[in-house]
């Protein structure tokens, strides 16, 4: 495979004049994205690495449920506070700057929780924390590349399909985590195992970016849009929240994405109430996630080719809040395993591909915002909901006395969710409703570039 020239006129807005701008395309562009697909997925399986083990953990730390879901919490809380350091360093030190330190930061999270293991009981859970706070502040890096690697990289009919592959990377190490952690740790002898094994990804992609980030971004721009220059870090923020489309999407990923990410975080607890074993709700996080790998990639394909993204985003919203709203609706009653099955099929068809269609989305409102400074905005609002959700959610439940009770006995207090999922219901009807009320792209990238052909032709 050959690196591909093309070249066309475009407009320049500061000088008033027309000029001819050269593009290429970098074979190369496939390997960053593996690179960055590796990174994203080591970290999220830190992040989740106790979620699907909940009893086992609390058992072997000697923590209680409490302190185990705020090692979930923290990957949330963590990015609103870091987000602008984060977003400076994507957009002004450039891609390879972020993708090393992110490498860096995350295996010092990895080792830390893997030491914990070795350490006197007292300082087990202090360790392990700090190693969570570490790998936290790695995902803040981490959450804003999908974009900005499409952007700078990829051509225009690639750049939803790259974002998506990019951002799912997240989603494939929750899969894993959920898929794996139980098989690995049936007792909780084997979670230094399990700690020592999630220690290896993270030096595998250190060194993949060593070798594959030689430049933040290619000498010859992949797209006629890339060719402009983006706006400061200050003028971006400015443009974002001044742009009422934007706080739309905010909203909306907001609450879906935040949602999805306490569902993952705590469907075991949820589940166990009414005897679903943890293998069950792994199970279960692992269909949504398979079924939504499928559904994003053949869904970004079509955005890519068509070009529709607010179209795109439309079809796909109402049968992944559909979905969310049936596993919400029968997740509190025992026996419904294939109607829990089925909604997460739905939700992760229709789902997963929602994240990255909002970042393109973000993009095309704010353009010539910087790619970073948009997608970290828009995503700190999953951010901010998700940690509503982790803190609301529990405490919206009730202590119940259930004959289907599989929660590990006297270690976990079992929980009945079923008022939390009510809220979780009345939250995404509400994101639905104002999405489709209210939301219209203004497409600024991609009538910059519609009107660069115009101006060739």
């Amino acid at each position: 495979m050959k690196d591909k020239d093309s070249s066309i006129e475009m407009y320049d807005t500061q000088s008033g004049c027309s000029v001819r701008i050269e593009t290429r395309v970098y074979k190369r562009r496939w390997f960053l994205l593996a690179v960055v697909f590796i990174l994203t997925s080591s970290n999220a399986m830190n992040w989740c690495s106790f979620t699907p083990i909940p009893d086992i953990t609390s058992a072997y730390f000697d923590i209680s449920i409490t302190e185990v879901n705020l090692m979930s919490l923290v990957f949330f809380v963590a990015y609103i506070p870091f987000f602008p350091v984060g977003s400076f360093i994507v957009d002004y030190c450039g891609l390879r700057t972020a993708v090393i330190t992110a490498c860096i930061i995350n295996a010092i999270g990895s080792f830390l929780a893997f030491s914990a293991c070795f350490v006197p009981q007292k300082c087990m859970f202090p360790v392990l924390f700090t190693g969570k706070v570490f790998s936290a502040i790695a995902q803040t890096l981490l959450l804003m590349q999908p974009t900005k690697l499409a952007a700078v990289w990829f051509k225009e009919d690639e750049r939803a399909t790259a974002n998506a592959i990019a951002t799912l990377s997240n989603h494939f190490g929750v899969l894993v985590a959920n898929v794996v952690v139980p098989i690995i740790v049936p007792h909780k002898d084997d979670i230094p195992l399990m700690l020592g094994l999630n220690s290896i990804l993270p030096v595998t992609a250190f060194l993949m970016s060593v070798v594959g980030f030689t430049r933040s971004e290619p000498k010859v721009s992949s797209s006629q849009s890339r060719s402009i220059q983006s706006l400061n870090f200050k003028e971006s923020f400015v443009v974002c929240i001044k742009n009422c489309q934007f706080w739309i999407l905010f909203l909306v990923l907001g609450i879906v994405f935040g949602n999805i990410s306490a569902l993952i975080a705590l469907i075991a607890e949820i589940l166990c109430t009414f005897g679903y074993s943890d293998n069950f709700a792994g199970d279960s996080i692992a269909t949504f996630l398979g079924t939504g790998f499928v559904g994003a990639l053949f869904i970004g394909l079509y955005a890519d080719k068509t070009n529709e993204l607010e179209h795109t985003l439309k079809s796909t919203i109402g049968p992944a809040i559909f979905g969310i709203i049936l596993f919400c609706s029968f997740a509190t009653y025992a026996h419904y395993e294939v109607v829990l099955i089925v909604s997460m099929c739905l939700t992760g068809i229709f789902g997963l591909v929602i994240v990255p269609l909002c970042l393109e989305l973000a993009v095309e409102c704010t353009y010539p915002a910087a790619e970073a400074t948009s997608s970290g905005l828009l995503l700190l609002g999953g951010q901010v909901f998700g940690t509503l959700f982790m803190i609301i959610l529990p405490l919206l439940s009730t202590n119940v006395i259930s004959p289907y009770n599989n929660c590990g006995g006297d270690v976990i207090v079992a929980l009945n969710y079923r008022r939390a999922l009510y809220f979780t219901e009345a939250a995404n009807v509400f994101a639905f409703i104002t999405f489709f009320a209210f939301f219209k792209s203004p497409n600024l990238r991609k009538k910059a570039e519609d009107f660069a052909v115009k101006l060739n032709n």
